[in-house]
């Protein structure tokens, strides 16, 4: 059991430690089962190939595949960094991604600008329809305010009418008083040309016969 561990210790070790190189800007390099050209060749691996050093032996390296093949390279073909190929097409992989990105990030922009001319026509919107209902509130505080106005104006008014009315009254009751009048003052009037008349009816007919009996004489 402690072997085991240890062993799987010394595995995880080696794994962590275990560095990552690439076949150099070459068209194909051969991987042999040993150091040197005599030993067999197990695979060609071509310009960009991703390998996990195992042991560096100076002239040559031992390497693992991606699919688990182990052999032995020439450590001059091997390089720390991908190759030009590989590092261009990253890049415009990265490129294309960043334009996307930018291409999402200019829509989104857009969007934003919109979103922002919507909310500011809304808010001009909402001004508008305060002022309109400010003016509305006010107009309806006047109307509100209007029946007490009304109300005092009403007593007011009553108060002329009854005033009026007493004045009317009272020129009613002039007025018969002095139409009694008029009646009375033409009826003494009428009696007293009434008795003229028959006063001087009494009178001239008299009058004449003094006069006609002192002419006889």
């Amino acid at each position: 059991m402690r072997i085991l561990l240890i062993a799987m210790l010394f595995l995880f070790a080696a794994n962590v430690v275990a560095e990552t190189r690439y076949v150099d800007d070459l068209l194909k390099i051969t991987m042999r089962s040993g150091q040197g050209t005599t030993h067999k060749i197990l695979r060609s691996l071509e310009s960009g190939t991703q390998l996990e050093i195992l042991e560096d032996a100076g002239q040559y390296t031992l390497v693992r595949t991606k699919d688990g093949l182990e052999g032995w390279v020439l450590s001059q073909y091997l390089t720390k960094t991908p190759i030009a190929r590989d590092r261009l097409v990253r890049a415009e992989k990265r490129l294309s991604r960043l334009q996307a990105e930018k291409q999402q990030l200019e829509q989104s922009l857009a969007e934003l600008r919109q979103e922002k001319g919507t909310v500011e026509k809304a808010q001009q919107n909402l001004t508008a329809e305060t002022a309109k209902l400010t003016d509305e509130l006010e107009h309806l505080r006047s109307i509100a305010e209007r029946p007490i106005e009304l109300d005092s104006q009403n007593r007011e008014l009553k108060q002329q009418v009854q005033a009026l009315q007493r004045e009317i009254d009272q020129l009613k009751a002039d007025n018969a008083h002095l139409k009694d009048r008029t009646q009375r003052d033409w009826f003494i009037t009428g009696a007293g040309v009434l008795l003229g008349g028959i006063f001087l009816g009494l009178i001239l007919p008299m009058l004449r016969r003094k006069k006609k009996a002192g002419m006889f004489d």
